[in-house]
This record gives structure tokens, sequence and C-alpha cells, in this order.
């Protein structure tokens, strides 16, 4: 991670007990309070350290938090990956995103 980007790296635990890990990036301009938040999969290759350039143009451009996610077996997540855990990983970090978000 760049140095000066405020960010913080979380991990959350699936209703299977797998852990996930999260990258949030806030948005810290004017009217930051007000940003939308967008949930930033990578894709089926990598992991979010690879996206991280895109994510930091998103950040800046769109004015917005994100959070980036490594799907199970990705990065630093638990797991494997397939397309039903792929749901379940997603399930779990909509209920739990709005508690990532608040200060």
């Amino acid at each position: 991670m760049p140095t000066g980007i405020p960010h913080e790296n979380i991990f959350i635990k699936t209703k299977d007990g797998v852990l996930l890990n999260l990258i949030l990036l806030r948005y810290t301009g004017d009217n930051a309070a007000y940003s939308p938040t967008i949930i930033y999969f990578h894709g089926n290759a990598g992991n979010i350290g690879h996206r991280l350039p895109n994510a930091l143009l998103m950040l800046v451009n769109l004015k917005v938090n994100l959070i980036l996610v490594d799907y199970r077996g990705y990065g630093k997540s638990e797991g494997e990956a397939s397309e039903e855990e792929k749901s379940l990983s997603a399930e779990c970090l909509l209920s739990s995103s709005r508690g990532c978000l608040t200060s």
C-alpha cells in the first residue's frame, strides 16, 4: 500500500468459519462522509494487491470508499475457490460491510 493512503486490512468470518481478507480504502476528500462505497471483487486471477492501481484511480476520480475483496483461496483469504463459495463470500461481505464503515 502506498504511504499516506488511509486503509484498513480487515478479516471477516463467513457463516462456515472461513476468514476472508479485505482492504478498506476510505475517501478523505471533500464531503467524505457522504461518499458511497464500492465493493470490488478482483476477478479470477491474482489478488487485491494486483488491483491496487485501479482501486486508487477509483478512490480519487470517483470519490468513493472501496472495499477490495480476496475471494476464498486467493491472497490472504482462507478456503478454496468455487462458484458456490464466491456466493457465500459475497453474502457475508454484504452483511458485514456496513459494520466496516461505521466510525
